[in-house]
Parts: C-alpha cells; sequence; structure tokens
C-alpha cells in the first residue's frame, strides 16, 4: 500500500474511536508510515534513508518491522507511560491492518515466525497502486470527513446516547465531563405518576450510585434522581462553562451570590445569608464570610469571583 492509502486510513480509524486532538490525529499518520522505514523508496524511508538501507539489507521488506511483536510491546509502553508513543503505534498497527490486505501479506510475528499473514481471499487482495487502493482513499477520505463531523457533533457515543436517550448512558458522560456544567434534557416521572418533559442543571453526584441532583429552574428546586423522581429519557448537554469550586472546613456565612454545596451526601442550595460549609460550586461571583469567634478574633472574609 502507498503512504496515502496508510495515512488517510489510520486517520479514518482514530476519528472513528473518538479522536478530537489535531495533535493526536497527527501522531497516528505519522506512525502508519514507521513500518515502511525498512523499504527505502517508501515515503519515510526516503526521509531516513541510512537506516532504510540498512534495514531493508538486514531484514528485508515486511519482516521485522510490520511485526506485531515490535509494535504491541511499544503500544503498552506508550499507554502506561508516554501517551505520544501509544498514538504512534496505534497509526503503526493499522499499517499492519492494512497491509495484511496486501497481495503478499505479512510476516505478523518475525522474527519468531515467516509465516505470511493475509485477511483475505487472493482475489479479494488488494494489489499497491492499484485502482482497487484508489477506491480505497477515496473511501477512507469519506469516512475521516464523516467521522469528523460525527466528532463536533460529540462523537459517536454522544450520537448513540441521544438516539438512545437512556438515563444511563447520560451519567456515564457526565462523570467524564469534570467540572464542565451541564443539562440534561428528557423526560422525569415524578412518584405520583406525573411527567414532566423539560431541561434540567445537573448540579452533582449524590453518594448513592447513579443519583443525581438536579435543578428545576423554572421553580428552583432540587430534584435527587430515583429518591424524588426518575428519567423515562435523558440526553446530557454539557456546555463549554466549568463550575467554580470551594472547599471550607468550617461553617461560613454566605454575604453574597447563590451556592451549591455538598456537606454528607445531600447537595443543597444556599442564597445570601446562608450558612454553608464542605465542597461548595458555584457559577458567577460570592463572598464569604467566617463567623466571628466568641473571644473576640478578628473576622476573617474570602471573596472569589469568577475567571480569577
Amino acid at each position: 500500500m502507498i503512504a496515502i492509502t496508510h495515512i488517510t486510513f489510520a486517520v479514518a480509524t482514530s476519528l472513528m474511536l473518538g479522536a478530537e486532538s489535531t495533535t493526536t490525529i497527527a501522531l497516528v499518520g505519522i506512525g502508519s508510515l514507521l513500518p515502511d522505514i525498512d523499504h527505502p523508496r517508501s515515503t519515510v524511508g526516503v526521509i531516513f534513508s541510512p537506516i532504510s538501507i540498512y534495514l531493508n539489507k538486514k531484514v528485508g521488506h515486511r519482516t521485522l518491522t510490520h511485526s506485531l511483536l515490535l509494535w504491541v510491546p511499544l503500544n503498552l509502553i506508550g499507554l502506561y507511560f508516554y501517551k505520544p508513543l501509544f498514538f504512534i503505534t496505534m497509526g503503526a498497527i493499522s499499517h499492519l491492518v492494512l497491509d495484511s490486505w496486501n497481495v503478499s501479506g505479512i510476516m505478523l510475528f518475525n522474527p519468531f515466525s515467516e509465516k505470511l499473514f493475509v485477511l483475505a481471499g487472493r482475489n479479494y487482495r488488494i494489489r499497491s497502486g492499484s485502482r482497487s487502493e484508489l477506491i480505497l482513499i477515496v473511501i477512507f477520505l469519506f469516512m475521516s470527513l464523516m467521522m469528523g463531523h460525527v466528532n463536533k457533533l460529540g462523537g459517536a457515543r454522544i450520537i448513540i446516547q441521544t438516539t438512545m436517550a437512556s438515563y444511563n448512558m447520560a451519567y456515564e458522560n457526565y462523570l467524564k465531563k469534570g467540572l464542565n456544567i451541564s443539562y440534561i434534557e428528557g423526560k422525569l416521572r415524578f412518584p405520583n405518576g406525573y411527567i414532566k418533559e423539560g431541561k434540567w442543571l445537573v448540579i452533582g453526584k449524590n453518594s448513592r450510585y447513579m443519583e443525581l441532583t438536579i435543578l428545576d429552574e423554572s421553580t428552583d428546586e432540587l430534584i435527587k434522581i430515583y429518591q424524588d423522581a426518575e428519567f423515562l429519557k435523558a440526553v446530557l448537554k454539557p456546555t463549554k462553562d466549568k463550575w467554580e469550586t470551594i472547599k471550607v472546613s468550617v461553617p461560613m456565612k454566605l454575604k453574597k451570590g447563590t451556592v451549591y454545596f455538598k456537606s454528607g451526601k445531600n447537595w443543597r442550595k444556599a442564597a445570601a445569608g446562608s450558612t454553608v460549609y464542605g465542597y461548595i460550586i458555584y457559577r458567577d461571583y460570592i463572598e464569604l464570610t467566617e463567623f466571628e469567634k466568641s473571644y473576640g478574633a478578628t473576622r476573617f472574609t474570602m471573596k472569589s469571583c469568577k475567571g480569577l
């Protein structure tokens, strides 16, 4: 297979698996060329000519550099210790998959075995530089464009979740978003059988498994999922904004602003004049004041403003 085929296949595959970073996609694309360093006339072989000529004379083409026994250990090292190496080796492994579709196949377990491995019968293999390979390039380019658009929409997982509208999937996606302010759109069913359709702000995770606290902004009411209501349909809608956070170990008075705080198992909402403690999240400017000690200690005031 020629270089452009390997690159387009690697990029399409990485996008299909959810890669969004340009750096990640570039590393996978570069890695997809590396196994052909054993061929002096390949793209990477021309760039690293001395190494390529030496390897070609020493081991030949599609042997050691096309072996899983080289790339899989490097892939595992990258996975646990150095992520760029992981992405590069993923590209290299995609190269092996594609070359296994070639007419001559590759030695996947070289140097311990010289047995050639192929993915398809002789009539369905792709000859390098043939019209069939050109068709593959067009298909991989189309896949890359399509998966790039899917990733802009949030990735295949988000599209599946939107289609299924599963609360379990919405919950798992919420956990991955960290401090991103998120909403859940869908249908809530209350214990009395009443069903309400709308959009609720997610405040946070409770102590019980799969239990979230959400805010009905129309009524300013906090709702605990499974205790107060359950979702019949749920789609997570994350935003790019993030919660500001503070953790206080002693009760403090909220002088200005609105916060949500968790002390113990449940989330609560507090407005100016309330006492707050524990883990606090908020969106806008707030001002907290520590209570004066009975022995006349100086009052301590802490201010925090979003964006600082």
